[in-house]
């Protein structure tokens, strides 16, 4: 859902290269975006002099490398590994969360207590396709470490 893909062809309709963008429904197959862009590619090529039809080139050009999988061999089933990431944050002292500071010491932190102490976010995502056929996996693991206190 929070794919670059999203904004990049939201772009491309505002500037008029694709019509057909499912604007109220995601996620979008990979095939409905490359459907898209089908439809955007000779609409591109013949615009191709104006500043609009040169930032449209850009952005269409990096959708077709992310799609060219898809589109060699649309019946191939794809495995990628999206992302793999691991954050450490730690507080020590005594953080801020009362109305008598203008801010807190952490804001939407996957549920973190606010107290002090060192916590790990390890995360991987990735999907898999078949023809028509997707599956998107995100696994994220927390773990806590409090006053000598394993948690």
């Amino acid at each position: 859902m929070d794919s670059w893909v999203y904004p990049a062809v939201y772009r491309l309709y505002s500037l008029g290269f694709v019509d057909m963008v499912y604007l109220g429904m995601r996620p979008w197959t990979r095939n409905n975006v490359i459907r898209m862009l089908d439809e955007a590619g000779p609409h591109i090529e013949d615009d191709n002099n104006t500043q609009e039809g040169k930032q449209a080139q850009e952005i269409y050009e990096s959708l077709m490398h992310e799609f060219r999988d898809d589109m060699e061999s649309p019946r191939r089933v794809h495995l990628r590994l999206e992302s793999a990431y691991m954050v450490m944050r730690g507080i020590s002292g005594t953080p801020l969360r009362d109305s008598f500071h203008l801010g807190s010491t952490i804001v939407n932190d996957y549920g973190r207590p606010y107290e002090g102490g060192l916590n790990n976010y390890t995360g991987v995502s990735g999907y898999a396709t078949a023809g028509r056929f997707s599956f998107y996996a995100r696994r994220v693991s927390a773990s806590a470490f409090r006053d000598g206190v394993d948690g």
